[in-house]
């Protein structure tokens, strides 16, 4: 709708302006020439106050300040088209950092998962030495026990064959001595 105005209002001023164009001419030309008989050289004989007068007479002060409104606007737009240009590259900054900080994020995430992988795994991986460490150690005790069990059995068990070797042999010798005094 505003353009639709603009061009409006752009169509009146160029009326206005070549109605006032055609008036001053036909009123410069009644000026300086005013007897349609002397030709056109008479035209050349005008003084620079009637040329002042023609400036004036075709608005050109009007149109400078018309002019300058115009470039005003266009300038003003013109800042306008250069913010709005550099929304986008404002707008991929913004997405780079937000990007950026993403990544760090999820690569901090990863990380901190790895490592919790990693220390699971490991506490994992000691724990089954610790209880495989064990387990040995046990199997280990469990024959040097019985190896010890085994030598010292055989050396109660010999200590004990000596003894009673000894009482029988004592027992035995004693018997005959009881028994030659009985005989005897």
């Amino acid at each position: 709708k505003d353009a639709k105005d603009d061009d409006e209002e752009l169509y009146r001023d160029v009326n206005i302006n070549l109605e006032e164009f055609v008036g001053v001419i036909l009123i410069c030309y009644k000026h300086a020439n005013p007897s349609p008989d002397a030709g056109i050289d008479s035209l050349f004989e005008t003084t620079p106050r009637d040329l002042l007068n023609f400036g004036l007479l075709f608005g050109f002060d009007h149109r400078l300040k018309t002019l300058e409104a115009n470039f005003l606007e266009f300038v003003q737009t013109n800042q306008f088209a250069g913010a709005v240009s550099s929304i986008p590259e404002i707008v991929e900054r913004y997405m780079d950092q937000r990007m950026n900080e993403a990544v760090k994020v999820a690569i901090q995430i990863q990380s901190n998962r790895l490592r919790d992988e990693a220390q699971a795994e490991n506490e994992e991986f000691l724990n089954n030495l610790d209880e495989n460490i064990q387990k040995i150690i046990k199997e280990q005790v469990k024959e040097q026990v019985k190896a010890q069990v085994s030598k010292i059995l055989l050396k109660i068990e010999k200590t004990m064959n000596e003894q009673l070797e000894a009482e029988v042999l004592t027992r035995s010798s004693n018997s005959l001595k009881t028994s030659y005094a009985v005989a005897a």
